[in-house]
């Protein structure tokens, strides 16, 4: 807001250097804080605010609530319940080779427990148990009186005939059957509600014993099949393997074969033998033609150990004498007869060596040739005794079938003897997998509906909307303030024009008033229609209390609009006008000029609102004289003249030019006169300012026909009331007169709503200011 300094330097405000910050702050000496992010204890105490402020919204919905949650009991007929538990036992006797699921692994515990509980939900138990109910049991009984039974009964939301009565109790416990496995146990629990206790008792009871006769009679019928099944089975088994060893015994007798142990011939025995026989002659022919081979192209040295002991020898000791003739070589010549007969002896074992190993070839070359003949002849052997078998094949193939035929029938019949022994046992015993536990009684205590669940349902669910409602009214309310002036700096930021200060709306009597006009909308037209004001409490009341904020704000308003730049003069001539009806401009004009009035100027107040003064009523005045009069009349202008039509106040140096209602003809012709511009030169010389109470600018002329006879105007906006698009619209029609704008004053501002700066620099601020101010002063008067 520098630039509006800049346009307007001697009526600047002294927030103008300072942003948007109001003028009370800067008169404080204390730069308001930084916005910041909100904190959680301060959106928790934003929220208390709304909903303290919006109260009604929870009280009346949470009460709609309740009444809605009643209204939603009071049709649903109280229910009672009843419950009765079997347990599933397991069977641990093993029968026909299999056991009971219950006594295997958890899995299949739990299996079989799901299994049951689908049978007792199927629609034929169920069907079978309410024929057994009707056949064992008659519902005689009422349903037992509960809370408001007599209302029910008056709005017939309950069945009045007993017969109707039972069916619907039927139906009802037929409906809310409900069987399950409880955790950890093979115990099932089975639970019904109805509205009568009787009913549900006796259809849970009935499902019970359905159940466990259905479970018996399955296992009876079961234990009957499966005995004439094994009865058959042993009878054709035992005639089968009869006939099976009677063939057998005559395909041995007409076959004329000796079987050795009754399973194969001698003709087989000698062949496995012969078998076994080749197998052996052929690994030692095989190792003898591996030695033969090994050993043919190899020297006698080199021959292995286990070939020839002799062999070994005899290289042992031609190898000493090789060693000696090594000896004797180093010291004696080759001819010395020593070396020679030495030499003799090498060369005969040399050749005796070469003998052996020509044996020892020539016994392993028969060794082989021996071994290659035993196996052919083992091979024509078994061969002969292959083609011998071969012909006897078939002969044991079909004893072989016969055999096996025997063996299975036999096996066969002794597993189902065994299996009939095992079942004679078994179903000697009575066995049962299902035991009632406890049987239902009936239960007179109610279970639902709940009159406290649905109250605490109904007015949660009232308390949550009025929740919702509270906040969405503020939200709609906080649009709404948009739109309009609702906190210091608005006005400034909104419409670029200074603000010259902020009148706070405690102790203040216009914060109770009610506009002196109220637009209608009647046809399409609007109308200015009167609206009688409560009895407000005096507005200049604040002038007597010295620790007033409120006086302050005007004092410093005062100072904003007084305050003169370099080379300019302070406006003589204010015009004290606003955008509409009710913004408070009378009450400010007249507290700006007690303000002036404080600091020894003469000051003076004109009513120039004709259509309905009231300047004459803050003061306490009567209108005696008119000041219309002296511009409609002939007299000259002169002080004198104008001394005549002065109203004097209990404030010293104020003074106030009271008038009566005019018609608008009348106003018309004043507020052309010329005579007009002459009075007000003559008040210009006689007072320090002069401020002109004026009616709206957009809803009367009068307003911006005065301001083009004064230094200036000033707009005064009334908090949370004033629309921006008006203030705009009133701003451009002054701007088009070519009236100055000195500025705009935020009226009837509460610090409390207004938001912002106002929960660091509110009222508490001023009061304990004062408080130690005066406590200062008297501690000061003591010590003097």
């Amino acid at each position: 807001m520098k630039d509006h300094e800049s346009s307007v330097p001697s009526l600047a405000p002294i927030s103008a250097g300072r942003g948007s910050v109001p003028a009370s702050y800067v008169h404080l000496g204390v730069e308001p804080p930084a916005p910041e992010g909100m904190s959680a204890a301060s959106l928790l105490q934003m929220q208390l605010g709304i909903l303290r402020k919006r109260f009604w919204y929870l009280l009346a919905l949470g009460a709609t609530g309740f009444g809605i949650g009643f209204a939603l009991y009071l049709p649903q007929a109280p229910q009672y319940m009843a419950a009765t538990t079997i347990e599933l036992q397991p069977v641990a006797e093993t029968f026909l080779g299999t056991t009971d699921p219950l006594a295997g692994s958890f899995s299949a515990a739990n299996l079989n427990a799901q299994t049951q509980i689908s049978i007792l939900r199927s629609g034929s138990l169920m069907t079978a148990a309410l024929e057994r109910m009707e056949r064992e049991s008659a519902i005689t009984a009422p349903p037992p009186p509960g809370r408001f039974s007599s209302l029910r009964r008056r709005f017939g939301f309950v069945p009045l005939e007993p017969a109707e009565a039972s069916r619907e109790a039927i139906h009802t416990a037929a409906s809310t059957m409900n069987p399950r496995i409880i955790p950890g146990t093979r115990i099932i629990l089975i639970s019904a509600s109805s509205t009568i206790p009787e009913v549900a008792a006796n259809l849970v009871n009935a499902v019970a014993a359905e159940y466990v006769y259905q479970n018996q009679q399955y296992r009876s019928s079961a234990v009957q099949r499966t005995s004439q099944w094994l009865v058959g089975q042993l009878e054709e088994t035992k005639f089968k393997l009869e006939q099976a060893e009677q063939k057998l015994q005559e395909f041995v007798r007409k076959s004329g074969n000796v079987f050795v142990m009754s399973e194969d011939t001698l003709a087989n025995s000698r062949l496995r033998q012969l078998h076994a026989e080749l197998t052996t002659a052929q690994t030692d022919r095989i190792n003898k033609e591996n030695r033969y081979t090994f050993a043919k192209g190899k020297s006698a040295e080199t021959l292995p150990p286990d070939i020839s002991v002799s062999v070994v020898q005899q290289l042992s000791s031609l190898d000493g004498l090789r060693r000696q003739m090594a000896d004797l070589t180093t010291t004696l010549m080759p001819g010395h007869y020593k070396v020679q007969r030495l030499q003799a002896q090498i060369d005969a074992a040399e050749q005796a060596l070469a003998r052996e190993r020509d044996n020892i070839m020539e016994r392993l070359k028969n060794d082989y040739e021996a071994a290659l003949r035993r196996e052919r002849t083992l091979s024509a052997e078994y061969a002969r005794q292959a083609s011998t078998v071969t012909g006897q094949a078939d002969v044991a193939a079909e004893y072989g079938t016969l055999k096996r035929e025997v063996d299975i029938l036999r096996q066969s019949f002794n597993g189902l003897l065994q299996q009939q022994t095992q079942f004679s046992l078994a179903s000697a015993i009575p066995v049962s997998s299902v035991r009632v536990i406890d049987a239902a009684r009936p239960n007179a205590t109610q279970i639902s509906p709940s009159l406290f669940k649905e109250l605490v349902r109904g007015g949660a669910l009232g308390l949550l909307l009025g929740y919702g409602c509270a906040f969405l009214h503020e939200h709609l309310y906080r649009r709404r303030l948009e739109r309009r002036f609702a906190s210091p700096g608005n006005a400034g930021r909104l419409l670029n024009v200074p603000e010259l200060g902020v009148i706070p709306t405690k102790n203040l009597g216009f914060s109770a008033q009610r506009p002196f006009f109220r637009i209608r909308r009647r046809k399409g037209t609007l109308s200015l229609t009167s609206a009688a004001p409560e009895t407000p409490r005096e507005p200049l009341h604040i002038w007597g209390d010295k620790t007033s904020i409120v006086a302050e704000s005007f004092r410093l308003t005062l100072t904003s609009l007084t305050r003169t730049a370099p080379g300019n003069a302070a406006p003589r001539v204010v015009l004290v006008t606003s955008p509409s009806p009710g913004e408070g401009k009378t009450t400010v004009a007249a507290n700006l000029g007690v303000a002036m009035a404080e600091v020894n100027r003469k000051t003076l107040v004109i009513d120039m609102d004709l259509r309905r003064p009231s300047v004459h009523s803050v003061f306490g005045l009567t209108p005696e004289k008119d000041w219309t009069s002296i511009v409609l009349g002939d007299e000259a202008i002169t002080g004198e003249a104008v001394e005549r039509f002065l109203h004097g106040t209990r404030f010293e140096g104020l003074s106030v030019l009271a008038a009566r209602a005019a018609s608008a003809s009348a106003i018309h012709a004043i507020f052309n006169s010329p005579r007009l511009d002459a009075l007000l030169a003559v008040l210009r010389q006689r007072f320090s300012m002069v401020l002109l109470d004026s009616p709206p600018v957009l809803q009367f002329p009068e307003a911006r026909l005065a301001g083009r006879l004064s230094d200036g105007a000033v707009m005064v906006i009334r908090s949370r009331q004033t629309e921006r698009d008006a203030a705009l619209v009133a701003l451009r029609r002054l701007a088009e007169d070519a009236i100055p704008l000195l500025g705009t004053i935020l009226n009837d501002w509460d610090p409390k709503v207004g938001g912002g700066l106002s929960h660091h620099y509110g009222n508490d601020y001023y009061s304990r200011y004062y408080e130690y101010q005066t406590a200062a002063e008297s501690t000061g008067r003591e010590a003097d």
